[in-house]
């Protein structure tokens, strides 16, 4: 036995591989505390928040599955009034699960530590994922499920057949899992069960069918708690699940100015300038090419690299279906195509000729370009998490000193949450329905325990809050309507008094004493001291 494959050497390697990953932990986690505040979060945050107490569906609207805001209640609920701090926080742990997983997938197919953490490292190059794994949406957790069932399939490959059966069902959790967390990762989940029953129908082993079986019985298992949900408020699942994705951006953004961005030419347009920034293009590039390779043919007969290529076409078909086309939607190509991609450096390197050095040239640009978007969030100096969890104790400080009771009302629920007074769950979608939501009549409204601009006088009348907290969605880069006009507009009607927040851009409206409702929940103090003072 050679020295560099003894157990103590490949034992440290194993430490400093360790020590690498905790290491980029540490950065995320760093980035997530950075990155700036973004108006996507309010819905995520405030679902996250209100589960604690409440029932997604039936008790607010969320306008995705539901399965994130479940798996991150107890966290919201422990961390008290620091949980945007605690929630962005688990984005970059999520990262780096990711990150790891991407490299294990890579180990599992033999590929050796050098190129399989290149390959995990070059992900970390990509604004799409950058942005997803440092602010509070839903686009981390499902990729991260997504990888654990990728190396999960990729493992029960290379396992005897009692383990592969196991796996399986872990992969099958997985999937549907992710779908669970996003609907646009059932493209994946599908591709899986699409793969596995093609070998049922062309292995013909009775192992294959096992497999299956056990895939789908994991798949079962995980959509329970959605099945749950959408049987408590059915009309309110389908709405937040499936209705508005397909129609109110397209009242949005038409409304904008920004209908070339619906279109066919514009979501290419869109999806290659996100593949662009970064290492997605070069990576899906190369893939790509190798797809339709010489050796394709060979390729095709390979079980785990057929399994990746497909993986990859379905990420890359979730990535470009939403309407428009934002970064974060990359997220359910990613973890697949760095797996493939390292699998593709270690075979180029067995290679002579051109092509692994243009390809590494490719992504040494791409690498350049990724590490430009923490670079522009340190010196844009816009609110972080930091500021926003500040400008919320403020406001809970100014509330607690107006002894005001009742909830709050506002479509930036991110500056609020942590200040110790309830949301009005009727905001828990941030501004998103909000901004189109007059489309739908008044009862489904209700139904739904969402609100509108024709609704907001009386809806709030019926239950006025304790406080009115605007400044977030008056200007946007991107949108031209100042949302909160109405809001603010209600506040000086009802004689709200107003205060100029010294963190943010908060604009806090407190209800004079005589609006304050008695049957409202009574705000629940911050575990905070010192904090407070």
């Amino acid at each position: 036995m050679r020295l560099l494959d003894s157990p103590r050497i490949a034992g440290r390697r194993d430490w400093l591989v360790a020590a690498i990953f905790a290491g980029l932990t540490l950065l995320l986690a760093s980035l997530a505390l950075l990155a700036p505040l973004n108006h996507d979060e309010s819905q995520y945050f405030a679902a996250a928040e209100l589960s604690t107490r409440l029932m997604p569906f039936r008790d607010f609207l969320y306008l995705q599955t539901p399965l994130q805001p479940l798996l991150l209640a107890p966290l919201a609920g422990l961390s008290a009034s620091y949980s945007f701090v605690t929630l962005r926080l688990v984005q970059a742990l999520i990262g780096a699960g990711i990150l790891l997983l991407v490299y294990l997938g890579q180990r599992t197919l033999g590929v050796g530590r050098k190129v399989a953490l290149g390959a995990a490292l070059l992900l970390l190059f990509s604004h799409a994922f950058q942005f997803s794994v440092t602010v509070v949406r839903n686009d981390a957790l499902p990729a991260l499920l997504m990888a654990a069932g990728l190396y999960l399939g990729l493992r029960a490959m290379r396992h005897p057949a009692g383990r592969a059966d196991l796996c399986w069902f872990g992969a099958g959790l997985a999937f549907a899992g992710a779908a669970a967390a996003k609907i646009s990762f059932a493209l994946p989940a599908a591709a899986v069960g699409l793969y596995l029953a093609g070998c049922v129908l062309f292995g013909r082993s009775r192992q294959d069918l096992r497999n299956a079986l056990a895939c789908g019985a994991g798949a079962a298992f995980a959509a329970l708690p959605v099945l749950a949900l959408w049987h408590a408020a059915p009309f309110s699942f389908d709405y937040g699940v499936f209705d508005y994705s397909l129609r109110a951006p397209f009242d949005w953004y038409g409304g904008n100015g920004l209908g070339h961005r619906l279109i066919a030419e514009g979501k290419a347009s869109d999806f290659l300038g996100v593949l662009l920034r970064g290492t997605p293009f070069a990576a899906l590039a190369a893939v790509l090419l190798s797809m339709l390779g010489p050796k394709a043919r060979e390729r095709r007969g390979n079980r785990p690299i057929l399994f990746l290529d497909m993986l990859v076409l379905a990420g890359a078909v979730a990535a470009f279906l939403p309407t428009p086309v934002w970064q974060q939607y990359m997220m359910p190509l990613l973890p697949p195509l760095y797996v493939r991609l390292g699998i593709l450096i270690a075979d180029l390197g067995r290679e002579k000729g051109w092509r692994r050095p243009a390809l590494l040239a490719a992504l040494v640009v791409g690498m350049a370009i990724g590490a430009s978007q923490p670079v522009k969030w340190a010196l844009r100096g816009e609110p972080d998490p930091i500021d926003a969890t500040e400008e919320a104790h403020w406001i809970g400080d100014q509330l607690r000193k107006a002894g005001a009771q009742g909830e709050i009302a506002t479509l930036s629920p991110q500056v609020t949450l942590d200040s110790g007074y309830p949301l009005d769950p009727r905001f828990a979608a941030g501004p998103f329905f909000y901004r189109t939501g007059d489309v739908m009549r008044e009862d489904r409204q209700r139904l739904i325990h969402a609100i509108s601009p024709a609704t907001l006088e009386e809806f709030l009348s019926e239950r006025p809050p304790a406080a009115i907290v605007t400044g977030y969605e008056t200007r946007h880069r991107v949108f031209t309507r100042d949302l909160d006009r109405d809001l603010r507009a209600y506040a000086a009607r009802h004689g709200y008094r107003h205060i100029s927040s010294p963190y943010g851009d908060a604009e806090l409206y407190i209800a004079p004493a005589r609006a304050r409702v008695s049957g409202a929940p009574p705000a629940t103090p911050p575990l905070r001291t010192a904090a407070s003072s």
